[in-house]
């Protein structure tokens, strides 16, 4: 009896290992991803600048909040930090929306209305870092605390966004050189305005694309959190 218990704790213990060093391969893997991918987003390939003004797009803000939160997740668990800390769960869950919604947007919204759309540095901060995010996410399921509740933290980054955006072009930050908004449905000056509606582009205002948005945010939140609660 004793063998046959010492053999299912060597089996647990190499099973806990091997997931712990799959979590931490992940982690770091995303790290690199999102620090090359903002790297060559920033670099301007043509002649060598960087392009400090792209540090002004959600894209890439929400790039740099996971870089963190992936160099982060391999600190905690490399000092065996302790696991289900709910300011931790719900950080982690509100950065993997927010770069969720990166993804969905650039994807469903922005790619289809671009040339050169998926060249190697928009492939890693608009598709490559979404889907590592929330492959991390999941497999890190047994180590988080999250509430359905908590769902609703992930309005925030993009609302500061928002915000964000606004005064920028109030102020007339230079986006991307030449507008003083960062994506067509933050252009506060476009034909339908703030609630306007039209057949032609860009369809709706910009508070229909946020209302739109933010309610997406929330049930792709809330399902995460089922998934997790499930997953435990």
């Amino acid at each position: 009896m004793r063998i046959q218990n010492k053999s299912l704790y060597l089996k647990f213990s190499y099973t806990q290992t091997m997931k712990r060093n799959i979590q931490l391969a992940l982690k770091s893997i995303l790290a690199l991803c999102a620090g090359i991918g903002i790297a060559l987003t920033l670099t301007n390939a043509h002649n060598g600048t960087v392009r400090w003004s792209y540090l002004l797009y959600y894209t890439v803000q929400s790039n740099i909040w996971v870089l963190i939160l992936a160099v982060a997740g391999v600190i905690r668990m490399l000092r065996d930090k302790p696991e289900n800390d709910r300011t931790w769960s719900i950080l982690h869950m509100v950065i993997t929306v927010a770069i969720t919604l990166t993804g969905f947007v650039y994807c469903f919204i922005l790619a289809p209305t671009m040339q050169n759309a998926f060249r190697i540095d928009s492939v890693l901060v608009h598709v490559c870092s979404p889907l590592l995010s929330v492959v991390d996410f999941f497999i890190s399921s047994k180590t988080l605390n999250l509430k359905g509740k908590d769902s609703y933290w992930s309005i925030v980054p993009p609302l500061y966004y928002l915000v964000f955006a606004s005064i920028g072009y109030v102020l007339h930050w230079p986006f991307n050189g030449e507008t003083n908004y960062p994506y067509f449905f933050l252009n506060w000056g476009s034909p339908v305005g703030a609630f306007g509606l039209s057949s032609e582009f860009p369809f709706m205002g910009v508070m229909w694309y946020v209302a739109f948005l933010l309610i997406f945010l929330i049930l792709i939140s809330r399902l995460y959190v089922w998934i997790v609660s499930r997953i435990r």
